[in-house]
């Protein structure tokens, strides 16, 4: 079975889009949502980690940073749901970041119920999602 390899090409692009997404954040225009899409093993989750722990401050990590995998797990709408009252919390910083992993991989009803949370998100929620494959989702 042949992986991907993480090449130095990838690693730059990865880092382009950090800075570009930081750069966006530090102007004051950062988006609800951003999409990563590639295939597995190249950094996406990676990558929406670590700017996840740039913006939000880290004495509020654990609190502010919010992690769902539908890779290896299955993710429903009760998790969703979940999600979704969690986001609604204050924040303890000056942003809540939600981290969503292999998107493609969730049912039907769970994409139609994180879409209802997007079109709800609050303004200070971010979302990063990543998706390996385009053609499932």
């Amino acid at each position: 079975m042949q992986l991907p390899i993480k090449n130095l090409e990838t690693s730059k692009n990865l880092l382009k889009t950090q800075d570009s997404i930081l750069n966006t954040y530090s102007k004051g225009q950062i988006k609800n949502a951003y999409l990563f899409v590639g295939p597995c093993l190249i950094g996406k989750s990676e990558l929406a980690m670590s700017i996840a722990q740039k913006i939000v401050d880290k004495s509020v990590w654990d609190l502010d940073i919010l992690c769902l995998d539908a890779e290896y797990a299955k993710v429903g709408i009760k998790d969703l749901r979940e999600l979704q009252s969690n986001l609604n919390r204050s924040a303890h910083g000056n942003k809540k970041i939600c981290v969503l992993r292999a998107v493609e991989n969730l049912s039907v009803s769970a994409i139609n119920s994180l879409l209802k949370i997007l079109e709800d998100t609050p303004e200070n929620v971010v979302f990063f999602l990543t998706c390996n494959n385009m053609d499932k989702l």
